[in-house]
């Protein structure tokens, strides 16, 4: 169940099934210019940083910077790539029922997305994790809410934990294929 839970899911940039138009998008949304060449299964990037070239492919960044610059572009890469793949999400779910999309800044560092108004804050950590709570979910976005949950595992490509944020505080019934669901608290 969606409701009352905190969500953290790992984004992995070598895993196979990453998103590449936002991959892409999250790299030119970080760094500007980005050229895309490599085979379609294995496509490969390279973009200016600091004043050098650098080659993302399959998850794996090389260039002339030092290795402590290096992992710290991958948190970058990972981070924008993690507000792409909440906001595809939040798009393609937030429209329905009573939810909508909202996006709000915190800081430069820190995104803040409500996905279904009310109900789900996502955030993307510096480290690139995707943290999302939730709060209660209404029975009619029950199964959006489980749906965005899955995309953005899917996206992501890292483990996704769940834990528990307090009480369930609201009752509704859900029917779901000829039996019904009583949650309360």
């Amino acid at each position: 169940m969606p409701c009352n839970n905190i969500v953290t899911n790992t984004v992995e940039l070598e895993h196979a099934g990453l998103d590449q138009v936002l991959l892409k998008k999250a790299l030119e949304a970080r760094y500007g210019v980005v050229n895309n060449y490599g085979l379609p299964k294995r496509p490969a990037y390279s973009f200016a940083v600091d004043n050098a070239m650098v080659l993302l492919t399959g998850g794996k960044l090389e260039g002339s910077l030092s290795q402590e610059r290096l992992g710290e572009i991958v948190g970058e890469i990972k981070q924008s790539y993690g507000k792409e793949c909440v906001k595809f999400a939040a798009k393609r779910f937030a429209g329905s029922h009573s939810s909508r999309a909202r996006t709000s800044t915190r800081s430069h560092s820190e995104r803040t997305e409500t996905i279904m108004a009310d109900l789900i804050t996502g955030k993307t950590l510096l480290d690139g994790r995707i943290k999302t709570v939730t709060g209660d979910v209404s029975a009619e976005n029950h199964q959006s809410a489980e749906a965005f949950f899955k995309m953005l595992a899917t996206l992501t490509g890292g483990k996704e934990t769940r834990e528990s944020n307090g009480a369930h505080a609201h009752q509704h019934n859900e029917h779901h294929h000829g039996h019904e669901h009583h949650h309360g608290a």
